[in-house]
């Protein structure tokens, strides 16, 4: 949903369903990783004006709770780039489904 921000209140200028599902399965071959199969999808609406049709969203948009997602995005971003990712752990033990050649 697109809104605009007039202090408090967030009006809702324009909004659409969306869908994206990241569905690849890779393969390691020869110390590479290679797609073996990508089933993606990405769906979009029609661009609506107005409120949503979702009473859910709509009740959000007449009375929002930080944080907002600009906030989350730039932790998010943050995290990535200076590296302060809590709660991330790493295996860099072998396990059984590694290949041989994953580590070289």
């Amino acid at each position: 949903m697109l809104t605009f921000r007039l202090g408090k209140q967030f009006i809702p200028l324009r909004w659409f369903k969306w869908s994206i599902s990241h569905n690849v399965v890779l393969r390691w071959e020869g110390g590479k990783p290679n797609v073996r199969t990508n089933t993606s999808t990405t769906s979009f609406g029609t661009v609506k004006v107005g409120p949503t049709d979702v009473d859910a969203v709509r009740k959000i948009t007449k009375a929002p709770k930080k944080p907002f997602g600009n906030f989350l995005t730039r932790s998010v971003i943050q995290g990535v780039v200076v590296g302060d990712l809590t709660g991330r752990t790493s295996n860099a033990e072998w396990f059984v489904k590694v290949p041989l050649d994953f580590w070289t």
